[in-house]
């Protein structure tokens, strides 16, 4: 069987090789680098493409620009997925608005995206082919669109002079049509309302018409339940070689057209499952109360069910489905009788309501009797909900936004045991800007070369002379100044860009080595941090190798520290890389061994080369002997081991001491050196050189 198409849009290139890499063996895999690129290769295959896989972020033509392009094209019924970091309830409604299928997400399980896009692809067909069978033919289709509106047609044929009329009229029409004589307005009198006749007449003249035209007039007509309703005719008269040849007269009904779309429009405004208002229509809704009450405060809040996932997992999705209903239910019973209260149901286990906020009682109250009534829910289980609040005070902003940041101050409560409740604030409002403001330049940065590598020195306590680095990355914005890590490392670290990032410093510490050698300089190992997103790439090693090699910087120069709750979380990813780079004669240490769930398991499964024990894991004096004795007993068992053991954060010589005592030798930390830029790096080095050979 011939393989599938996929086509993966993505302007990072190590994400389309990912991508290619794992699709390889169920698809045949194209790629493009950003949205206008995509459409070019669409035109190409001439619509040869089953599924795509699309980066929302890209430079210049991003997904958006596709999503909307795509839409006026023969490719518009092509499955698209999003590969996106942003795993939020809100994020995904907002790109399914948009037109994707479903979304994947960064950085890629291998096992579970393959199983994903398959599952897409073969429902995808399913319906295609349920679409096929209920409806084999155009004419089918056609008949069962002019059932369901009460339409129907009748055709004059100028030739023989014969009218044929579709016998679905006369479910509809309360007389005989048969009996009609178009050149006798008195036959229509009691099946064409009165004062319409004159209209009729006009419409049915046809004896001046020289050319194929059509003509529409809007009549009353008697219908089997003997009232007069509005009906649509469209009047399309057709002529070869100058001689008309037949006129067709289409019926529709209006009453029924309007009632069809009625019934459209409010299968489309509710939620399937819950069958309480969705998110447009919530959105619409609260949109228009709170521009007609400018001078009215509005509370938009957002809630959700804390582990609602492991609820699925332990009593199946029959039970949590039951769950939202339940939800649903209360929250409609609370809502509705608060006048210009609004409710949804936004996707998943997620909720939003509106209510207006004259003070905080009312607020409260609705929270509080929600929370009482998910506690008295029968299941062996301890529902809780977390809420996100966010106070409207003007119309400044769309519903969309104030969701948004109801969305925010949500995820503050995230695992947080004292409170379920947050209202966005100034400093949640300080951190989305800053958060907004990273992302947008973050790419820029990296290509103007904004982000610096540091060096903080590892030393040996007992001389105090430096025996290696660590490379850290620093953010030198040209407006901002210096920017620390920790403002931008855990949101390149969820939006998958660290990744980058990472490939960044390893060249550029490999790069500096080199020039250091060639420069005459001495040089030391210096380690490099390997993220946890950076272990999905399947090309992370051959990559690694390749950028030290085209330096041709010896292996034992580069050291690559993992972080200790990678080891848990991605034990068999690790085993494989672990090996790997010491294979090729790389050192790997495991970074902050002691900060998190420590798995001495992890020890024996990895057979890392150093480990290096985070500052918390040290007594905070040489007075705590509990402590003590822990700490010496790791570094004994790391001995033991022939592990290396480096300490961080070594502040004061009291620690420093304590640490030689119990057989700990190196170390990093302020009371020795402090990060520093690569120049000042290399003046230290060359000045310990300089003094080793007095």
């Amino acid at each position: 069987m011939d393989k599938k198409t996929l086509l993966a849009v993505d302007d990072a290139e190590i994400n389309r090789k990912i991508l290619s890499k794992l699709f390889s063996n169920e698809f045949d895999v194209l790629e493009a680098c950003n949205g206008k690129e995509a459409i070019d290769v669409l035109n190409k295959k001439e619509g040869n493409v089953d599924i795509i896989i699309l980066d929302i972020i890209m430079p210049d033509y991003d997904g958006f620009y596709f999503l909307e392009k795509i839409k006026a094209t023969d490719y518009a019924d092509v499955p698209v997925v999003i590969s996106t970091t942003d795993t939020s309830p809100e994020a995904e409604e907002r790109l399914l608005d948009l037109g994707a299928t479903d979304l994947i997400y960064k950085p890629f399980n291998p096992q579970n995206a393959v199983k994903k896009v398959k599952a897409i692809l073969a429902r995808h067909e399913a319906e295609n082919q349920k679409i096929k069978i209920t409806a084999s033919s155009l004419e089918e289709r056609h008949t069962i669109v002019m059932r369901q509106t009460n339409t129907f047609s009748a055709e004059y044929d100028f030739v023989t002079k014969k009218i044929s009329i579709d016998p679905e009229y006369s479910s509809y029409v309360h007389r005989d049509f048969c009996n009609i004589d178009i050149s006798d307005p008195s036959t229509m009198i009691g099946l064409i309302y009165r004062p319409d006749l004159d209209a009729v007449v006009s419409f049915l003249n046809v004896g001046e018409i020289r050319e194929t035209t059509q003509r529409y007039i809007n009549i009353r007509i008697l219908t089997n339940n003997n009232i007069y309703e509005w009906f649509r005719l469209a009047l399309t008269v057709h002529i070869e070689d100058s001689v008309k040849t037949k006129a067709i007269i289409t019926f529709n009904n209006i009453n029924s057209e309007m009632e069809a779309i009625k019934k459209l429009e409010i299968f489309s405004s509710v939620d399937r499952l819950t069958k309480i208002p969705n998110r447009n229509t919530f959105v619409e809704k609260t949109q228009g109360i709170i521009e007609e009450n400018k001078d009215t405060k509005f509370a938009i809040v957002r809630f959700d069910i804390e582990s609602f996932k492991i609820i699925n997992q332990l009593f199946g999705t029959y039970e949590g489905d039951s769950i939202l209903k339940f939800i649903a239910v209360k929250l409609q019973e609370i809502i509705e009788p608060i006048k210009n209260g609004t409710y949804c149901r936004i996707t998943s286990d997620l909720f939003a309501f509106s209510i207006p906020y004259e003070n905080e009682d009312l607020l409260t109250s609705v929270i509080d009797t929600l929370v009482a009534a998910v506690k008295m829910y029968p299941l062996n289980f301890d529902i809780t909900l977390s809420f996100g609040i966010y106070i409207a005070e003007n119309s400044e902003y769309s519903v969309r936004h104030m969701l948004d940041r109801a969305g925010v101050a949500q995820k503050s409560t995230k695992n947080n045991y004292k409170t379920h409740i947050s209202y966005f604030d100034e400093a949640l409002r300080e951190q989305e800007e800053i958060e907004i403001t990273i992302v947008s330049e973050m790419k820029r940065a990296l290509e103007n070369g904004e982000f610096k590598i540091y060096l903080q020195p590892k030393c040996d306590m007992r001389t105090g002379k430096i025996i290696g680095s660590e490379a850290l990355v620093r953010w030198l914005h040209p407006e901002k100044g210096l920017i620390s890590p920790r403002s931008f490392i855990p949101i390149f670290e969820n939006n998958g860009f660290i990744t980058e990032l990472d490939y960044y410093i390893f060249e550029t510490v490999s790069k500096q080595l080199n020039e250091w050698r060639n420069d005459g300089v001495p040089i030391l190992p210096v380690s490099v941090n390997v993220s946890r997103a950076d272990l999905y790439d399947p090309y992370l090693f051959p990559n690694i190798v390749k950028i030290v090699d085209k330096y041709n910087i010896p292996h034992e120069y580069i050291e690559f520290e993992l972080t200790e709750s990678s080891f848990i979380s991605d034990n068999h990813k690790l085993v494989e890389l672990t090996y790997n780079l010491q294979k090729a004669g790389f050192h790997v240490l495991m970074d902050d061994f002691g900060s998190g769930y420590s798995s001495l398991n992890s020890l024996k499964d990895i057979k890392v080369d150093v480990l290096k024990i985070d500052i918390n894991f040290l007594p905070t004096s040489t007075s705590d002997e509990r402590a003590s004795k822990i700490l010496a007993s790791v570094v004994s068992m790391a001995n033991a081991l022939d592990l290396k053991v480096v300490v961080e954060g070594v502040e004061t010589r009291e620690q420093a001491d304590f640490l030689i005592s119990i057989g700990a030798y190196e170390a990093q930390g302020y009371y020795f050196f402090r990060p520093m830029p690569v120049e000042d790096y290399e003046k230290a080095l060359k000045a310990q050189f300089e003094a080793s050979q007095k």
